[in-house]
């Protein structure tokens, strides 16, 4: 990838998120910023890898500072509450600001296994942990960059607001539909009901995904989506769809870096997990 930016005249620095002035030095001479930071690789420094962030761009005269961050739930999430520590960092710093924040990508869905071949059929079996009949606030990876370009060029409608978007709503019976008609296989669908989730909170749950899954079902109770689907399709009209995305990648899988690293993620949370 980096070698590819570069071929495009792209000047590519490096730095350390945990070395502010690495950070500094890599921002000089930038009109703005676009910070991404990963809590997987992190943990619990995510919220200072954000705030080293913030302080690097205002140290370097940024103009516009951007940054990916999570939703403030209450209660708290834990995937989410790093990045909004860092995202009410950069709104109380001086600095020209956007907070971006979308949600579930479709290829996580890789990281849970949802798609698995099922020998008894030739066909697939299709199983998340997650209420079958609920829409999760879906994105495709592909359309970040037409979301935060549209930021950095339109700072007057921008500057001072959050950016809260997804491409779609999506539940786990419409992924599995999609994914059978697409690949013209048959798909079984399993089940889960609302009380099976709630069930699953005490039991070991891939990166922790059960209070993120929570919230998604509170928001729905309550019908006050957090994510604006028509906003995201105003800022790219062209953007991916989940049935696109599989047309996209029916033959070639989407990177997963997260992946090889679950091990580590369930190992970290090891004393929060209760063995089935």
């Amino acid at each position: 990838m980096l070698v590819g930016l570069a071929a495009l005249g792209v000047e590519v620095v490096q730095a350390d998120f945990d070395d502010l002035d690495s950070l500094i030095t890599a921002f000089k001479g930038c009109y703005g910023v676009f910070g991404v930071t990963d809590y997987f690789d992190a943990f619990e420094r995510e919220a200072q890898q954000g705030i080293n962030i913030v302080d690097a761009a205002k140290a370097a005269g940024v103009k516009h500072m951007v940054l990916s961050a999570g939703a403030e739930a209450d209660p708290p999430v834990l995937l989410l509450e790093t990045k909004a520590k860092a995202a009410a960092y950069l709104r109380a710093s001086g600095l020209p600001w956007t907070v971006f924040a979308t949600s579930f990508y479709y290829g996580t869905l890789n990281l849970f296994d949802a798609f698995t071949r099922d020998p008894r059929t030739g066909g697939w079996r299709f199983y998340l942990p997650f209420p079958t009949d609920i829409p999760i606030p879906c994105v495709s990876p592909r359309d970040i960059g037409a979301y935060i370009v549209a930021a950095f060029t339109n700072p007057d409608e921008w500057i001072g607001k959050e950016m809260n978007i997804v491409n779609e709503y999506t539940t786990p019976r419409e992924f599995a539909e999609t994914f059978a008609d697409v690949t013209c296989s048959y798909v079984e669908t399993i089940e889960i009901t609302r009380e099976e989730f709630l069930a699953m909170r005490n039991q070991p749950f891939i990166l922790q995904a059960w209070e993120s899954f929570k919230w998604f079902i509170d928001q729905h109770d309550k019908n006050e989506p957090f994510y604006d689907v028509n906003l995201a399709k105003r800022l790219c009209p062209d953007n991916q769809s989940f049935r696109d995305f599989i047309k996209e990648h029916i033959e070639q899988s989407t990177e997963q870096p997260l992946a090889i690293q679950c091990h580590r993620t369930q190992e970290r949370f090891s004393d929060n997990v209760v063995a089935s």
